[in-house]
């Protein structure tokens, strides 16, 4: 299941050659996807906030990794073919860039997954590690 949600988020960043996610990268109206990204996605316009702030993970924005992140937790992906729209191994690929990257939120995120068994195994020793690592960065 991991691997199918690995493929489906490399799927969907290989569509945005086809898709609005390259108009807005050429687009010179759209000088900064990331916060044109945030606005749609505070608007509830997941279509257009997902090529958007996935253009702006590419050129490492730590918390567009995270917001992708939340918008397959969320069920509202473009590209998932998960039952209910929710796919949360995909949600931790997301989660787990930004983690990686520092953001603080997405390592909560990570913990809670390891914690619940969502997306992943179950593992309490994961959990507590990511949690860890929230705390230090004051998240």
């Amino acid at each position: 299941m991991l691997l199918r949600s690995i493929a489906l988020v490399c799927g969907f960043l290989l569509s945005m050659s086809d898709s609005a996610g390259a108009q807005s990268y050429a687009d010179p109206k759209t000088p900064n996807p990331g916060a044109v990204g945030r606005a749609a996605l505070a608007a509830g316009d997941f279509a257009k906030a997902a090529p958007l702030l996935a253009e702006a993970a590419l050129g490492e924005d730590v918390e567009a990794h995270r917001l992708m992140g939340d918008i397959y937790s969320g069920g509202h992906a473009p590209d998932t073919s998960a039952p209910g729209g929710r796919d949360e191994c995909a949600a931790l690929v997301w989660y787990d860039h930004a983690a990686r990257m520092g953001d603080g939120l997405a390592m909560r995120r990570m913990a809670r997954a390891y914690r619940r068994g969502w997306g992943v195994k179950r593992d309490e020793r994961m959990a507590a590690l990511w949690a860890g690592f929230a705390d230090k960065a004051n998240a």
